[in-house]
């Protein structure tokens, strides 16, 4: 068997190593080699966790972004958050005010000189008919 060439085997230490006979492939290279196979479906793991870490961080992103909206909605929702038009009387016993949905703003002011009362003549004249105006 003298066609065999360029093998060799060495002992180091307590370690065997055994080189390719005529591939020059080391015992070494071939180890490495098994073990990156078996390391692939862990580098793929570690990857997908890294990947879903950071899907991670952006959602929570997210919630907190819309909770934030979810409280100024909530704030929105009290009819004190909104610059409703308001109406008020100097006098609630001479008269009230009320300001309703759709109301404008601006200002009206009125003078009330005198209050009605009951039972009081308020013409000396006589009307013949509703659209007769009375001058006294």
């Amino acid at each position: 068997m003298s066609g065999v060439s360029g093998a060799s085997a060495t002992t180091t230490g307590s370690t065997l190593l055994v080189n390719g006979l005529i591939s020059g492939i080391t015992t070494p290279a071939v180890i490495n080699a098994l073990l990156q196979g078996y390391q692939a479906p862990i580098t793929d793991l570690e990857r997908q966790q890294a990947s879903l870490r950071s899907d991670a961080s952006y959602y929570r992103t997210i919630s907190t972004a819309l909770q934030a909206v979810q409280t100024a909605a909530e704030a929105l929702n009290t009819t004190s958050a909104w610059n409703l038009a308001t109406a008020t009387s100097s006098s609630t016993a001479v008269a009230t005010a009320n300001a309703g949905a759709g109301a404008q703003t601006g200002s009206l002011t009125f003078t009330v000189t005198q209050l009605a009362q009951a039972n009081v003549l308020a013409s000396s004249g006589s009307v013949a008919s509703e659209s007769q105006v009375v001058t006294t």
